[in-house]
């Protein structure tokens, strides 16, 4: 358990490494009696931002980005997993490009 942990603190360090300059981010670990949660927390406000950091972050995590509306926070956030690394952007003000065109937001609204 301690050796995943060291490794998803050396893989989420690594992502934001390849992060382009100017973005905040933050490596947080969490016990818990069950196991470790790491998680990498990147914050972009608008979906120029986002893509800029998915691209960076494209070899790690592919296409596995899924999108939600933050109702208390009034954003949207992207969400990611690699093995028990979870990683989040955040704060993005600016709404998704709607595939469908009909006025629907993401994934769960």
């Amino acid at each position: 358990m301690k050796n995943e942990m060291i490794s998803d603190v050396f893989l989420a360090l690594n992502m934001a490494d390849r992060l382009p300059d100017g973005y905040a981010w933050e490596v947080s670990v969490s016990n818990y009696s069950a196991g470790t949660d790491v998680k990498l927390t990147i914050q972009a406000g608008t979906q120029e931002h986002v893509r800029s950091v998915q691209e960076a972050l494209q070899k790690a995590l592919r296409d596995q980005w899924v999108c939600s509306w933050c109702e208390g926070c009034k954003w949207w956030q992207y969400d990611a997993t690699v093995g028990t690394l979870s990683v989040q952007i955040y704060a993005v003000r600016e709404a998704p490009p709607n595939p469908f065109g009909d006025g629907a937001r993401a994934n769960n609204i």
